[in-house]
């Protein structure tokens, strides 16, 4: 069953997240539920190769024990002025926690659901 779960996740991605257009690439965002790190590092190198040269965060919720995950993906192309864990630096904060990683990819995390929408605010400001 938690395969199907995720294979479903997966082959939606690009419905599942809210999309922008911003300077010659995308910049996307969006929520799942319940999804193990691993998986949500695999999810953002799925949204990634999808929508080409591209900005990722995506935010994995579990509402019964009040945490949020976060990972941030930036396409290879963009790295030399995007910073994967500069964006995760100033975004998990908000949502009460913290987090870093390479220029590519970053992870965080907090307690903070209820900030999630803000979170995502500033990350389309930043990105």
């Amino acid at each position: 069953m938690e395969k199907v779960k995720k294979k479903s996740v997966v082959d939606r991605i690009t419905q599942i997240l809210s999309i922008k257009e911003k300077n010659g690439y995308k910049v996307a965002y969006g929520t799942v539920e319940n999804m193990k790190s691993n998986e949500l590092r695999d999810l953002a190198d799925v949204a990634r190769a999808k929508l080409g040269k591209s900005v990722v965060m995506i935010a994995s919720t579990d509402r019964d024990k009040g945490k949020v995950n976060l990972i941030v993906a930036v396409s290879k192309e963009l790295t030399d002025r995007i910073k994967a864990g500069d964006i995760i630096g100033q975004i998990a904060p908000i949502i009460g926690g913290k987090g870093g990683g390479r220029q590519d990819m970053a992870q965080g995390g907090g307690t903070q659901i209820e900030k999630l929408e803000e979170a995502f605010r500033r990350f389309t400001e930043i990105a």
